[in-house]
């Protein structure tokens, strides 16, 4: 059963079965939703001694633990900033439970997606890392494949106020389609051409065969994560986290019923460009400003 929820001219489109739920992706009205996309995990999370699947490579996405939680419930409220939607899963081999709460914006077509994880067994579970948002299908509009017609934008921080724009191929970040077949790449956020001391938790990827653009923010300084890379359907997948063990020391130990939430992640489809996204993200902001308990990154860089 497919379930979509139309926000701002957009769709987060859902699937889901009697144990299972999974997301399709955040689509325009332009290009979705569609029967014919496959869906993936929406939580991607993994626990101390879970192995990890050889054909992954350098990929986050495919997480043991994270493919085989199961749904509980899907709970829907009103928040004075927008709608929540809220995705309760529960692993059946470990008994952790998982919360993926998504925040539509009401004067935005952002989303502000973050997890919570709680140990709901009788022993100790060492928690990994686990991602705030777990997005798929992206780019999949139009006719040309998506390493022809996307690129990638980074801000960068500069003395004195905000700092430019990067523009860079997915041939430059290192997806390259002559990787096919059985692609198991990522590009990272640790890989990032340039200075990274200087670059902000924010980005964007821009398909101009359909004018859309993807856009995100991590609410996070000390400290972020994310990657973008080709799934096993051979669609383009996205990942993003505040600081998780590989990279930063995420390692948490959960002792039974103790919880932990992931730092939050604006995100966010608009069709048109750069500037579009930009104000798109800030109006967002704005909506959150008042709020001091959701704890915003404060600003959107301009493009």
């Amino acid at each position: 059963m497919q379930i979509s929820y139309r926000h701002h001219g957009n769709h987060l489109v859902f699937e889901r079965s009697r144990d299972e739920i999974r997301l399709q992706g955040l689509f325009p009205e332009t290009i979705g939703p569609r029967t014919d996309l496959g869906a993936g995990s929406i939580l991607q999370m993994q626990l101390t001694g879970e192995g990890r699947s050889l054909r992954n490579g350098n990929r986050s996405i495919g997480s043991v633990p994270g493919e085989r939680m199961a749904y509980v419930s899907m709970v829907k409220d009103r928040r004075c900033h927008g709608r929540l939607i809220v995705v309760i899963l529960k692993d059946p081999i470990t008994d952790v439970l998982g919360e993926v709460n998504y925040l539509l914006c009401s004067k935005s077509p952002t989303i502000r997606t973050w997890v919570r994880i709680r140990n709901d067994s009788t022993m100790p579970v060492e928690l990994d890392w686990v991602f705030s948002i777990n997005l798929h299908n992206l780019a999949i509009g139009g006719l040309m494949p998506w390493y022809e017609k996307t690129y990638v934008h980074l801000g960068y921080d500069q003395w004195g106020g905000e700092g430019p724009w990067r523009r860079y191929t997915l041939e430059e970040l290192g997806l390259l389609p002559s990787s096919r077949p059985g692609l198991s790449l990522a590009w990272q956020t640790s890989q990032a051409p340039g200075d990274m001391s200087k670059a902000l938790p924010v980005g964007m990827l821009e398909d101009v065969e359909t004018r859309t653009v993807w856009y995100w923010q991590i609410d996070h300084l000390s400290s972020w994560y994310w990657e973008i890379g080709e799934d096993d359907n051979n669609q383009l997948y996205f990942l993003a986290g505040g600081p998780n063990s590989p990279r930063h020391s995420w390692r948490k130990e959960l002792k039974p019923g103790e919880s932990v939430h992931t730092v939050p992640v604006a995100f966010g489809c608009v069709e048109g460009g750069c500037q579009e996204a930009l104000a798109a993200l800030a109006r967002h902001y704005r909506n959150l400003i008042n709020d001091v308990r959701l704890k915003p990154y404060g600003r959107a860089v301009s493009y």
